[in-house]
Parts: C-alpha cells; sequence; structure tokens
C-alpha cells in the first residue's frame, strides 16, 4: 500500500523535558487518521527526530491499552483485504511484511483464508470484471483477466482456472472447450 506523500516539512520531535508528550500526540494522532502498525509508527517517530528510548516507551504504553496491536491490524487488513478487495493470501502476506508486521502474526492472520476461500474469491473476483469485447479474440480477454488477478496476488493456476470458468460462463461467451485449450497452452 503506497504510503501518502506529506505536504510541506514533517514535524521534528524537540529535545526537552516534554517529548515523551510530544510523541504522545504525534501517535495519538496518527492513529487517529488510520490504523498502523507498530514499526510505521516508530518509522514515522524516527523520521521526525524522536529519541529511540522515548519511542520504545510510548509505544510499549499503547501497546499495553491496547490502542497499537499488530495482531488485530493484521486481522482486519486480512479480511478487508480478502472480502473487499479480493486480495489473495500471498499479496496480503507481502503487504503485512512491507508494513513491519512480524512474521508469525501475519501467518495466524492468513489462517482465516484457506485454499477454498482463496479459489472461491478468485472465481468472484473473475465474474465481476469479466469483460469482452465484440470480436475481441478469446486469449486477450482470457490473458487481460489472469493478468488482473495475478496483480491481486492469486497462482498463475488459479488465475486461469478463474479466468477459464468465468469466460466460459458469460452469455454468448468463449465454449469451454476453446478456454480449456488456450489455458493450457498458456500454462505449458
Amino acid at each position: 500500500m503506497p504510503r501518502r506523500v506529506r505536504s510541506g516539512p514533517v514535524k521534528q520531535v524537540r529535545e526537552g523535558h516534554d517529548c515523551y508528550e510530544q510523541v504522545r500526540d504525534i501517535v495519538t494522532r496518527r492513529l487517529a487518521a488510520a490504523p498502523r502498525t507498530r514499526a510505521e509508527l516508530a518509522v514515522d517517530l524516527i523520521e521526525r527526530g524522536a529519541p529511540s528510548p522515548v519511542i520504545d516507551a510510548v509505544l510499549d504504553r499503547f501497546e499495553e491499552l491496547g490502542l497499537v496491536d499488530d495482531l488485530a491490524f493484521a486481522r482486519t487488513f486480512v479480511e478487508v483485504g480478502h472480502r473487499v478487495r479480493g486480495h489473495a493470501r500471498r499479496l496480503m502476506r507481502r503487504d503485512l511484511i512491507r508494513r513491519g508486521v512480524a512474521e508469525d502474526l501475519v501467518e495466524e492472520a492468513l489462517l482465516t483464508i484457506d485454499d477454498d476461500a482463496e479459489e472461491q474469491r478468485a472465481r468472484d473476483v473473475a465474474r465481476q470484471r469479466i469483460k469482452i469485447r465484440p470480436g475481441e479474440d478469446p486469449r486477450r480477454a482470457l490473458s487481460r483477466l489472469a493478468g488482473q488477478l495475478a496483480r491481486r496476488g492469486y497462482s498463475p493456476r488459479t488465475c486461469f482456472d478463474a479466468a477459464r470458468e468465468a469466460l466460459a460462463n458469460v452469455p454468448g461467451g468463449v465454449p469451454s472447450s476453446v478456454t480449456d485449450e488456450i489455458s493450457e497452452q498458456i500454462l505449458m
């Protein structure tokens, strides 16, 4: 997920007696805007020049209060990514690790999606995204749809199976014998 570029200079943390309060206020504002991982908050605070002991103290306190919870963040990220965006586990795993969530927490969050649920979601996305233009070569439509699924993190086999099924089920669409032949040629 791309980070939003800040407009203007980053507000720096001033050294002094109120450093803890400044860092606490920054974290509070960042969390009010959107959920964040501990690592994202730490990077932001380091960029602002906050001292490491203060960062650790503030983030530890926020974790104690349950306001920073990487497992809860990962579970929500996976739920929304799978159900709303149609993302595969592979893509969500990569994105969560990039955001600094520990691998064991990522794997725990991903346990909510099994192979069958992922394949069903790929088929659902394919049915929603299928577009065949009049006179279009079926290979092109299949390749385009499989590419859309691949960008969501699905395996090549899942992409082509879901795309082939969606193409075969379009009214006036491509016969399954043709889509089977095309996908076998592509996957070989």
